[in-house]
């Protein structure tokens, strides 16, 4: 072991597992416990994230995991869902919130006045944040796009633009405020979820755990597609 050869004599590693977005990532989770042997400390209490952002963030875990599977017959289905259950237990329906702030917001039409809405709300925000990007847009790169006009809008507020499929980047990171552009298909998936998902469709629907737990204060969800 590395960290042994340099004299280390710990290691504390922290991790949610449903942010490691490959398909069979409880089958390595359970083998890397079974290698390691580690001491594992059960985290519960969520000082970092607001509650009305991190239970409604946890209600879209929830329902990709009940609604989404790789297999379509229904015994595969159920030994599925157990072998997501114990870490189900710990990461979502173990968590509380101290903050009980915060606000969700999900918008479906009028998209150009609630995203110029949305950015004019932050920019007025008197505990701003300088010592790191304040704002972070994912947007759907495939089916929506951030438009310029909007690219316009935040310019100057020192926020950060990724696609969904940087999924790598964003996961351990911290933003005061979310938001998120999501394709009406990508959005379908989340909700409806789909039984027989491939490893893209599992990791594209999975990666919104990782999405929508990195604000601090406020999620802001717009569904559209490409103009």
């Amino acid at each position: 072991m590395l960290f042994r050869s340099v004299g280390v004599r710990a290691l504390v590693v922290a991790l949610d597992p449903f942010q490691w977005v490959e398909r069979r990532v409880y089958e390595r989770f359970n083998e890397l416990i079974d290698l390691f042997e580690p001491q594992i400390y059960q985290l519960s209490v969520c000082y970092r994230q607001s509650a009305n952002v991190g239970l409604k963030a946890l209600e879209y875990t929830s329902r990709i995991l009940d609604e989404t599977s790789p297999f379509i017959l229904d015994a595969k289905i159920e030994e599925h869902k157990k072998s997501i259950d114990p870490l189900r237990e710990i990461c979502v329906e173990g968590v509380r919130f101290v903050d009980d702030s915060g606000r969700f917001r999900l918008y479906e039409e009028s998209l150009d006045d609630s995203f110029e809405g949305e950015i004019n709300r932050i920019r007025s925000r008197d505990d701003l944040w300088r010592h790191w990007h304040p704002l972070l847009i994912v947007h759907d790169s495939e089916d929506f796009p951030i438009p310029n006009k909007w690219r316009e809008l935040t310019r100057g507020l020192n926020s950060v633009l990724k696609s969904i499929e940087d999924i790598s980047s964003i996961r351990g990171c911290e933003y005061q405020e979310v938001i998120l552009l999501v394709g009406i298909k990508t959005w379908n998936l989340i909700s409806n979820g789909v039984l027989g998902a491939t490893s893209a469709d599992w990791k594209r629907a999975i990666s919104f755990h990782t999405l929508m737990t990195r604000p601090k204060d406020s999620l802001a969800i717009f569904i559209g597609s490409q103009e």
